[in-house]
């Protein structure tokens, strides 16, 4: 499978290599479903997330746990959401930031039924990197030398 998004916040799946692209229905009882999508992360080929935002408004994850079918919507921080990385199913980090609020990071121990919010105390936009988790290690291969 495949998702695609962006401002405003269209997500889109594809289940044939990109060869054509299919509208995912999307809660949209709030106002920040249309937010722009800033990346796609999943734990497994059916639970997921997007998050995105907008700066100064809010920062916004999109969650899934059917391929990608249906997304809900939650507003977790005052800035957008950068990235985000799963450590297992429910245990999740997320880093947002603006120019105005700083850089944010936030967590969650449930899956994303409620996060924590942190400002760290530095400005501007960060991004996420994590060194790999061992889950991450066992399914990845080192390409090989011709």
């Amino acid at each position: 499978y495949g998702f695609m998004g962006g401002n405003p916040a269209i997500l889109l799946r594809t289940s044939d290599g990109g060869a054509s692209w299919k509208k995912c229905s999307v809660d949209t009882s709030t106002v920040v479903y249309g937010f722009p999508i800033n990346k796609f992360r999943f734990f497994c080929n059916d639970y997921g997330m997007a998050c995105g935002g907008i700066m100064d408004i809010a920062g916004v994850i999109w969650t899934t746990t059917n391929r990608g079918l249906y997304w809900s919507v939650k507003t977790i921080a005052p800035e957008p959401i950068n990235d985000l990385k799963f450590f297992d199913s429910l245990n999740i980090f997320a880093i947002a930031g603006d120019y105005e609020y700083g850089t944010s990071v936030l967590k969650t121990s449930n899956g994303g039924l409620n996060w924590n919010y942190f400002n760290i105390g530095v400005f501007g936009i960060c991004l996420l990197y994590t060194s790999p988790s061992p889950r991450d290690l066992s399914t990845s291969r080192m390409p090989s030398s011709a």
